[in-house]
């Protein structure tokens, strides 16, 4: 369940990478602007993360994990509506880009420390490995769910699907049992 979660997290947050671009590129014909907005969403694992893994030690990680996924799937409602309303802004991708990425390097340290929590002793190699080759993975995944859509139907239904994917995995984690 939280291999499926964490495959779920993180196909969202690359294909996220990938329509920001695409929008901000299609509303500004501006490269810097792109690279902007990617970096916007970037910088937190660097700033955040160390921050993160405090939250994650200090409280209880079945709790923090859901609440990522609630607060990101927030986020992409809000990004699918903004820009499904044509409301969206550079500086929305900018200010929005700057929460997902907190809440990712949230809930990558939040997802990695329940792995031992979830499988025993002698498997426990094994699904750390696991869970390594998922955030590869969804590297791949993710951008490639959305690219027919990003090209046949528009933006506003590849975040819609970035939304669906943290709706899943925030149904996957609330299932999750330790």
């Amino acid at each position: 369940i939280l291999w499926a979660a964490n495959l779920s997290a993180g196909s969202a947050h690359w294909a996220l990478i990938v329509a920001r671009g695409w929008l901000v590129y299609d509303l500004t014909d501006s490269s810097s602007l792109v690279g902007l907005v990617t970096f916007a969403a970037m910088i937190p694992r660097l700033l955040v993360t160390p921050f993160a893994g405090y939250l994650v030690d200090r409280f209880d990680r079945r709790s923090v994990l859901p609440w990522t996924f609630v607060i990101n799937l927030l986020h992409n409602s809000l990004l699918t509506f903004l820009t499904l309303m044509n409301f969206i802004a550079v500086w929305h991708l900018v200010i929005l880009s700057l929460i997902n990425g907190s809440v990712r390097a949230t809930q990558m340290p939040a997802g990695a420390a329940l792995v031992p929590n979830v499988v025993s002793h002698e498997n426990l190699l094994n699904a750390i490995a696991l869970n390594s080759a998922t955030q590869h993975g969804s590297r791949l995944l993710g951008p490639a769910a959305i690219a027919p859509l990003l090209t046949l139907v528009g933006v506003g239904s590849a975040f819609l699907l970035c939304s669906v994917f943290y709706g899943s995995g925030l149904i996957l984690v609330s299932c999750l049992r330790v």
